[in-house]
């Protein structure tokens, strides 16, 4: 297999269990006890959430009624497992501590990591064997049904370190009243490199105060260039032609009708920030930040789409087809086969393992799951200090499986919230086309080996650091005349310093692997 990894949404669970079904799946009866933890929470540690009965009222955060409503319907499955909740408040990094300290924070206090948990960097976590090896489960049912393209990503050699624990598309947001005002060609879902140029460049109307484009697309780029060679081949080339002829006759020409390209004065209208541009409705195409698809879609958010705008997939460029980019967070396991130092599971280890995965697959695959949190009431709480009853406890993360069982699935996605909004969309039906095929190459930032340790400073440095940057070489610019050539210089070099980086990275998960998991030097999963 192809050394891959993968992403999360948030959880985590410490568990102390007392019974356990075998390896032909859970008995009903098992008595457990699992924790969970997750960000986006309120700081409270709930004990039993599952078998509590809170009203609306009681539940004014959205993730705790996320959680409540998941455990409720495992526990009518598995009505003795207790699942104690505790949620980090706002984001998995906010007041000071990050949020590989907050799981330290919580063996030290309850003597063991959660059984289930949300993640930020898979491969530190894989280096302190703390993740367990998922791939045991092959034969599960559920997780045959995952998307294959979000699972590749958190596989290495073979071990699977994590489950897709949230996930949303990444296309690029189109203005169809800017088209229909202007007289442009509709886009269609199969539009292609050239469709995209002439939209950006006839959608420009300087005196209607219109921009062709919202921001460079970057992630359009990265994704074809970076992110599919690293998916199929682990190593990167940059140094070919379709990149300086995709970069030069793009990225170097549509530069002049972004956002960020115009008048000081033009951008301070827009808070000098390209989605509140596009909010107000004067860019045509905008092609980054997907986690605006659930505050695009609210027509009473901060910032609301344009009326009847579209979300597509990246246009395909040469033999490439459209495709999209993913944002994924990955969910992991405790790997209860360490506690003992040996790798090998005892049966009591294993069995503590089956009912946290139990949980975790439940969570993010199960159609049991989704409907109880699609109908789950909570209160959402007014500046005014009204709380407002509220029914959907979810956020916009996509299904996670593929076919028939996808489409069950975005049935109740469609019910919650915003989501709505996107039904029927062709743009958006054309990504979801892509998704519930599994032809998804996702790469994350949380899963994938995205860092090397610099043997000079000892520090760990993102690897594709002078790509991300590509508009600003040193001190020449994308608007200098001679940055084409300077960028073309550097992609030989570039393609061989990424590379040597990620060799020192997956020196360290095979490094792991061997600490921690059981392969051997020069184990023949490592030519896979």
């Amino acid at each position: 297999m192809k050394r891959m990894i993968i992403v999360l949404m948030m959880m985590i669970f410490a568990f102390v269990i007392t019974a356990c079904g075998g390896n032909d799946g859970l008995d009903t009866d098992v008595t457990a006890e699992i924790s969970l933890m997750t960000w986006a929470g309120n700081g409270i540690h709930y004990k039993d959430i599952g078998h509590q009965n809170f009203t609306a009222e009681d539940l004014t955060n959205k993730k705790v009624a996320s959680i409540y409503a998941t455990a409720k319907a495992f526990n009518e499955i598995y009505p003795n497992v207790k699942i104690n909740y505790l949620g980090k408040e706002a984001g998995p990094d906010d007041g000071g501590v990050f949020w590989d300290q907050e799981l330290s924070n919580y063996k030290d206090k309850y003597g063991s990591y959660p059984s289930v948990f949300s993640i930020i960097d898979t491969v530190q976590l894989l280096k302190q064997g703390v993740l367990a090896d998922l791939s045991v489960y092959e034969d599960d049912e559920l997780y045959q049904q995952l998307n294959p393209g979000l699972m590749e990503q958190a596989n290495y050699f073979g071990m699977q370190a994590a489950l897709p624990g949230y996930f949303i598309p990444h296309g690029m947001y189109i203005n169809q009243n800017i088209i229909q005002d202007e007289f442009l060609p509709e886009v269609q879902p199969s539009w292609d490199f050239d469709d995209f140029s002439d939209l950006v460049m006839n959608g420009e109307g300087q005196a209607d105060g219109y921009s062709g484009l919202g921001a460079l697309p970057s992630t359009w780029a990265k994704q074809m260039f970076i992110y599919d060679d690293l998916y199929d081949n682990s190593y990167v080339d940059l140094d070919t032609e379709e990149v300086r002829q995709f970069f030069a006759d793009g990225m170097k020409e549509w530069n002049d009708y972004q956002f960020y390209a115009h008048e000081e004065d033009y951008q301070d209208e827009h808070v000098t920030w390209a989605p509140d541009a596009f909010s107000d409705g004067v860019v045509t195409v905008y092609p980054e930040d997907p986690w605006y698809l659930d505050t695009f879609a609210q027509h009473n958010s901060s910032m609301p789409g344009p009326d009847g705008f579209d979300v597509y997939p990246f246009p395909g460029y040469n033999e490439r087809e459209t495709t999209i980019s993913t944002v994924t967070d990955p969910l992991g396991v405790y790997n209860y086969c360490n506690d003992d130092g040996d790798p090998e599971c005892s049966v009591e280890e294993k069995e503590k393992m089956d009912v946290a995965y139990e949980f975790a697959i439940f969570m993010i695959a199960d159609s049991r799951a989704r409907e109880a949190r699609a109908t789950q009431e909570y209160g959402e709480t007014s500046t005014e200090g009204q709380v407002n009853v509220v029914t959907g406890a979810a956020d916009a993360s996509l299904p996670v499986t593929t076919g028939e069982l996808f489409d069950e699935q975005m049935d109740y996605w469609y019910q919650i919230g915003s989501n709505s909004y996107y039904e029927d969309k062709p743009g958006f039906e054309a990504m979801l086309d892509i998704i519930r095929s599994g032809d998804v190459k996702a790469i994350s930032d949380k899963i994938y080996p995205w860092f090397y340790t610099d043997e000079t400073t000892e520090t760990r440095e993102m690897i594709f650091e002078e790509f991300w940057y590509f508009y600003e070489i040193g001190d020449i610019t994308i608007e200098d005349p001679a940055w084409l050539d300077t960028f073309y210089s550097k992609l030989d070099p570039w393609t061989d310093l990424f590379n040597d980086r990620l060799d020192m990275a997956w020196q360290e998960v095979e490094d792991s692997l061997i600490t921690h998991y059981g392969y051997a030097e020069g184990d023949e999963r490592f030519g896979d």
